[in-house]
């Protein structure tokens, strides 16, 4: 998780994938562990709102020149 926060940073290619990937990796597991799958649904909320804000504004898309 510090590795892909530290490549949204420096603004590398592909780290908001990557960044998505991890975040939503590292929030789910506990549910996904427990079988938890109600609590997964709850705990997908935050990954899904960065994965949105990262690819849909234009404020974001400017920072990093795409």
């Amino acid at each position: 998780m510090p590795l892909s926060g530290v490549s949204v940073l420096l603004k590398q290619k592909y780290s908001w994938h990557f960044y998505s990937t991890a975040l939503a990796i590292a929030v789910s597991m506990p549910a996904v562990e427990e079988r938890d799958f109600y609590a997964l649904a709850f705990f997908l909320i935050a990954p899904v709102a960065a994965a949105v804000y990262l690819f849909s504004f234009n404020e974001v898309r400017r920072y990093y020149g795409t």
